[in-house]
């Protein structure tokens, strides 16, 4: 792992006073750490052997053991209080004063790091009556200090919660601590515990013309560009305060794309998981998205929240802990389900509503892009924002935070996003709405699953809705008439056209309208 400032300046005065005073390997190291020498006690056990040399016999101190406490404990707080080492969710976690925020790190760097340590200082105490081979060696080996790393992960562990954002005050931005209330850039400091900062620097004033008016502006009606700027002030802060799922979708090329990489830009991608839902129920899925605030599920087909993980989906939002693995660990770690989650696609996504329409009802914001494509596109859009005015799209993702602060950071919907929200969530009921709009009950009549396929079809066609997968439409349609009218599919549905071949079908089902 690179080292940090403060590593580096405290290691240059630190071996210039050793050289000075230094004179056997506990001093070397109790000179250091102190603090940790003070807590942990002598770092290392020494013992005597017997050396011949030139017909003279001398003793000399050789080291035998590491204290693996004191080891443990040196890349804590005790030993770099201003770049301490911590243990949690599974991971050893290093503050950088270089970047300001925690860096994840391996158990193998965090052993490569006092296997370092211990060979400094060998090469120093070497030739002065001692033998510190063995610090060279065998007890800098990393089968020996495995031991080390068990009991550092003791000594450092933090609760799951430490990178939990709790008062919301304070956004990471490349430069610095931005404090939302008043916006003034504070330094960066360990005592915030981030480990996520945005990709753009803070600029009072910065603008951001073409973002508004060529993308926002052409793509979206103004109480649309209000959502979607509250909703990108929600995602500065790293946490999924109202529990959403953003939902943009419409006009291919329409701006949905460019919009959500804007986002990405300044959120920064390496704060960015892709949302697979085809994989959520997967052991390590959840574990893999660890450290991400924002997840993406960019331009997904219609079926997208169809597949069985999607219904965690909403537990992911909801605010609430969730148990997670991580890979080459024992035991599950606490996942604060609070991810920012936006997903976009060129058609209408279908949910398995079930039984719980209201929950999604909560959980939806739709961002419906259905302006016309621009005649003429500027294919350069998006790296022109990007290049030139991420700052301002963070002053306007910023006001939008304010806003929806004032609101306690709920979305308030008016009549046209809240009808627009509930369109969507109909045409993810489309052979339900269909049976109710479209069938009903007619004695004698007689309805073929052809006939039913077909009118759904143009049902759906006329809509813009999708039809649902295959699999899947045939059987709701069915058990919804069941319901309704309490009729079941007959296997005896004769038709004219087919010489009185029967079909499957139903007794006593007809269309509205229609003369059966």
């Amino acid at each position: 792992m690179k080292s940090t400032k403060s590593e580096k300046t405290k290691t240059v005065s630190l071996e210039a006073k050793n050289k000075a005073k230094v004179k056997d390997p506990i001093s070397w190291f109790t000179q250091q750490f102190k603090d940790v020498y003070d807590r942990h006690g002598v770092p290392l056990d020494m013992s005597f052997k017997t050396v011949q040399k030139e017909k003279k016999t001398t003793k000399v101190s050789r080291v035998t053991q590491l204290n693996d406490a004191f080891f443990a404990a040196v890349f804590g707080e005790l030993g770099y209080p201003d770049a301490p080492s911590y243990y949690t969710q599974g991971s050893f976690y290093t503050y950088n004063t270089d970047s300001g925020i925690y860096d994840s790190i391996s158990d193998g760097a965090l052993e490569m790091r006092i296997c370092a340590l211990l060979h400094r200082c060998a090469k120093e105490i070497k030739g002065k009556s001692y033998d510190v081979d063995p610090l060279m060696f065998n007890l800098s080996n990393s089968t020996r200090l495995g031991g080390v790393i068990k009991r550092a992960k003791a000594l450092l562990e933090k609760p799951d919660t430490f990178f939990d954002n709790t008062d919301a005050a304070f956004i990471p931005c490349n430069n610095g601590m931005l404090r939302i209330e008043d916006r003034e850039l504070l330094p960066f400091s360990q005592s915030y515990h981030i480990r996520n900062k945005l990709d753009v620097d803070y600029v009072s004033g910065a603008k951001c013309p073409l973002f508004l008016g060529k993308l926002l502006g052409d793509a979206l009606e103004l109480d649309q560009i209000n959502l979607a700027q509250r909703w990108g002030g929600m995602a500065l802060l790293g946490e999924n305060m109202d529990h959403r799922i953003l939902l943009t979708m419409g006009t291919s090329g329409g701006g949905k794309s460019t919009f959500i990489n804007a986002m990405i830009g300044v959120i920064g991608q390496n704060n960015i998981g892709e949302l697979r839902t085809d994989q959520l129920c997967d052991r390590f899925e959840l574990g893999n998205l660890l450290g991400k605030t924002l997840l993406i599920g960019n331009d997904v087909p219609s079926d997208f929240l169809l597949k069985p993980g999607a219904t965690k989906l909403k537990s992911m939002v909801a605010g609430d802990p969730m148990s997670a693995e991580i890979k080459n660990t024992t035991g599950q770690i606490s996942v604060k389900g609070a991810f920012n989650v936006a997903i976009a696609s060129n058609c209408v996504v279908c949910l398995n509503i079930d039984q719980d329409l209201e929950a999604w009802r909560r959980r939806v914001l739709p961002l419906i892009f259905n302006k016309p494509k621009p005649k003429n596109k500027d294919t350069e859009l998006l790296k022109k924002i990007l290049d030139q005015e991420k700052p301002g799209v963070l002053n306007w993702m910023l006001d939008g935070l304010d806003a929806l602060r004032k609101d306690n950071f709920h979305f308030a919907l008016n009549e046209k996003l809240s009808n627009q929200r509930d369109d969507f969530l109909m045409a993810s009921r489309a052979p339900e709405i269909f049976v109710e709009d479209c069938l009903e009950e007619q004695e004698g009549a007689k309805l073929t699953k052809e006939m039913v396929t077909k009118s759904y079809h143009e049902y759906c066609k006329e809509r813009d809705w999708p039809m649902g997968s295959r699999k899947s439409y045939p059987g709701r349609i069915a058990a919804k008439i069941e319901h309704l009218f309490g009729i079941t599919v007959s296997n005896n549905i004769k038709t004219e056209d087919r010489e009185g071949k029967q079909v499957k079908g139903w007794h006593g089902v007809g269309v509205k309208g229609a003369d059966m």
